[in-house]
């Protein structure tokens, strides 16, 4: 149940002022007045314990905004990862965008690692269908920091938008 609050639709400290953002933690207390019930949020460091007419209290953290992805199904995505094999040649985007399909099948159980294989200075996964064992791809693996691989997958979500605008109304992509 939420109540309506004395800062509007930003979450603000009713003390300071200041705005409490996404992770900060905050108290909160349910007050009485004469319209009604009224939420009022606090500050931590502005917090001296509940007001007079508060019903009740509680520290709580604002909420994160969650980033809803959308899926590709599995099937698009296996098949998507194997035209690649043939298309990607040394395309250095879509050589990564097939690693990255991979990293996703794994995830999804749909293939698993063989083994990790070097030849010369460039490192490769082998992986293998998790159904159909005879089936074995390799895959050239890039060393990524943490932000490089966070701004591919944002690449890959571009990508694959216009593909996953067509699966997920039920409409098989080609």
């Amino acid at each position: 149940m939420s109540y309506p609050s004395s800062q509007g639709t930003k979450r603000r400290c009713c003390r300071t002022g200041r705005e409490l953002k996404p992770g900060d933690v905050y108290f909160a207390a349910l007050v009485r007045t004469e319209e009604g019930l009224v939420r009022l949020d606090f500050a931590p460091e502005a917090w001296q314990g509940p007001p007079a007419n508060a019903i009740g209290y509680w520290r709580g953290r604002v909420p994160v905004p969650a980033r809803r992805r959308r899926r590709i199904d599995d099937a698009t995505a296996l098949r998507l990862f194997e035209q690649l094999e043939q298309t990607a040649g040394e395309d250095h985007r879509l050589r990564l965008v097939r690693y990255l399909l991979a990293l996703h099948l794994m995830r999804r159980r749909i293939l698993r690692l063989v083994r990790i294989e070097v030849r010369g200075d460039q490192e490769y996964i082998r992986v293998r269908h998790t159904r159909e064992k005879t089936r074995e791809w390799l895959v050239w693996s890039p060393v990524l920091e943490e932000g490089e691989l966070r701004e591919l997958e944002g690449q890959l979500d571009e990508l694959l938008a216009p593909l996953l605008a067509s699966t997920s109304d039920g409409h098989r992509a080609a």
